[in-house]
């Protein structure tokens, strides 16, 4: 893949250390041509809740027709710990399994495929959280695709903590990025790179800082020359400045370069996430570029040595960065979140996809506990790509406690089954309690449908496309009731059901 100079972006002059260019999106709208888009994959959308527990999903991992997601459940107690979660791509589940000292405080949680059907874990854990609350260990567990453990390590320094973020599997070597800082708060963060055997055990540690900064990794890959490459940030006396290294095979800094902005004048609060290497060599960063209040979500296009091609941003009056992003078959997926109506609208799970020319296909925001909006903050984490053509992505929802979920979508972002929502036009499955559910059949249809209600309220029925349009809407007055459908292609279709008091019903309809 080689994205070249979007088309909706004109530089002007732009150059590191300067200026950034702003593009405006209008909304979260579906722009996609369906007869250029390539559907796939099966869809379900699973919610993890443990007897009232924290549960969080931070990092998935696709191999071959399996799901793995990685996060932490914790009882509000004395019991925390990393929690590692298998998926059949069919949405059933293989395997639940807690790793880690439950007596110590665990934070994030990331997973790297690595060789012979096996995978690491790695995560954050602070052994004497009260007496000694700095005191980072980077917890290291290998498993295999049963969920079985092979070899579980930690490792850290007595006057150091340490955070991993990220790591890359290559050549028989599995090497991790983050950043230490010493426990007494002397001197700056810096980055650290960390590599392990197959089965865990410690190689080699290298580091990389700055005087005047404090350096924070985010995201690490391996280049197609062998040199790593990590994204993340830089952190000064007021702005956070979006970072990205280049480091050789034996561990040597060969250069690093700090991007800052001026699009916002009291501050920044900017970093990049992820990145990926194009054909040509040249890098694409994702992440976000903030005034510490309102944020944007940040592409930017760099050359082999860091230099800028393109910067652009993705936002208006709206709160959204990127936390991940993938490519296939010429198209560039980005993952991350997104808030409307800054700063009382709630977060929502958001996807994109752009072809080479960085011009977007389409773009959807999800609801995956079915909470209503205003009543929960659904964050995505990671997201991958699958086997069969479709894509995964997991994260957790914030209400009385914290539930993690996963969502597993076709290859355009949307879901052909009942078991998940876009929320494109705020549908959620949620029904009245304590209310008569109203009946509709037949599912599959295909000329009319039968409405069965109980208690014979009138009802406004609204049917919504794929793409979250409203294509029909009708009402019904009484206990049994006939709807003509012959207008509606064939399909699927969500329905939902409203009164005065709100929804009744929703569900998934399809029509042959």
């Amino acid at each position: 893949m080689n994205i070249g100079e979007p088309l909706s972006y004109h530089p002007t002059g732009l150059r590191k250390h300067t200026h950034i260019c702003k593009v405006m999106k209008a909304g979260i709208l579906v722009i996609c041509i369906l007869s250029s888009c390539i559907a796939s994959g099966q869809t379900f959308n699973v919610n993890i809740d443990v007897d009232g527990n924290v549960q969080g999903l931070h990092d998935i991992l696709s191999i071959e027709d399996k799901l793995f997601c990685a996060g932490w459940n914790h009882d509000f107690g004395t019991s925390q710990y990393e929690m590692v979660v298998g998926f059949q791509e069919d949405g059933e589940l293989l395997w639940n399994n807690n790793v880690g000292n439950p007596a110590y405080v665990h934070t994030e949680t990331y997973l790297a495929d690595i060789t012979n059907g096996r995978f690491v874990l790695f995560g954050n854990q602070d052994p004497d959280p009260v007496e000694n609350p700095n005191n980072n260990d980077i917890l290291v567990v290998v498993l295999d695709t049963t969920g079985a453990i092979i070899s579980e390590n930690s490792y850290g320094r007595s006057d150091k903590a340490e955070i991993v973020r990220s790591a890359v599997y290559s050549s028989d070597t599995l090497y991790i990025t983050g950043f230490y800082f010493d426990t007494s708060w002397a001197g700056n963060t810096e980055i650290l790179l960390w590599s392990f055997s197959p089965t865990g055990d410690s190689l080699s540690l290298h580091t990389y800082g700055h005087p005047d900064y404090d350096f924070i990794g985010n995201k690490i890959i391996r280049a197609q020359n062998g040199d790593f490459l990590i994204a993340g940030f830089a952190r000064g006396v007021v702005d956070r400045d979006r970072l990205l290294l280049r480091i050789a095979p034996n561990g040597d800094l060969l250069w690093y370069e700090i991007y800052e902005g001026d699009y916002y004048p009291s501050g920044s609060y900017d970093a990049f996430m992820d990145l990926l290497e194009l054909e040509d060599g040249s890098i694409l960063l994702a992440g976000r570029f903030s005034d510490y209040a309102q944020q944007d979500a940040n592409l930017v296009k760099v050359s082999v040595d860091g230099e800028v091609i393109w910067d652009i941003t993705f936002g208006g009056g709206d709160n959204d960065w990127f936390e991940a992003m993938y490519e296939r078959n010429d198209t560039l997926f980005l993952g991350g979140n997104w808030r409307s109506d800054f700063p009382s609208g709630e977060i929502d799970a958001w996807v994109m996809a752009l072809d080479t020319a960085g011009n977007t296909l389409w773009s959807h925001t999800y609801n995956p506990d079915g909470i209503p909006d205003n009543e929960a903050n659904d964050y995505l984490y990671d997201f991958t790509l699958t086997s069969d053509g479709g894509m995964a992505f997991c994260g957790w929802s914030s209400r009385e406690t914290q539930d993690a979920w996963i969502m597993k979508l076709d290859g355009n972002g949307l879901c052909d089954t009942a078991s998940c929502f876009p929320d494109l036009v705020g549908i959620t499955p949620q029904v009245l309690t304590g209310m008569p559910t109203p009946r509709i059949f037949p599912n599959p249809a295909s000329d009319y449908l039968t409405i069965q209600n109980s208690v014979g309220d009138a009802l406004t029925w609204t049917f919504y496309n794929q793409l979250g349009q409203v294509v029909l809407q009708t009402s019904s007055n009484g206990q049994i009731s006939i709807i003509d459908i012959n207008q509606l292609q064939g399909g699927g279709y969500i329905v939902r059901a409203t009164d005065s008091k709100g929804i009744r019903f929703a569900g998934y309809l399809l029509i042959e």
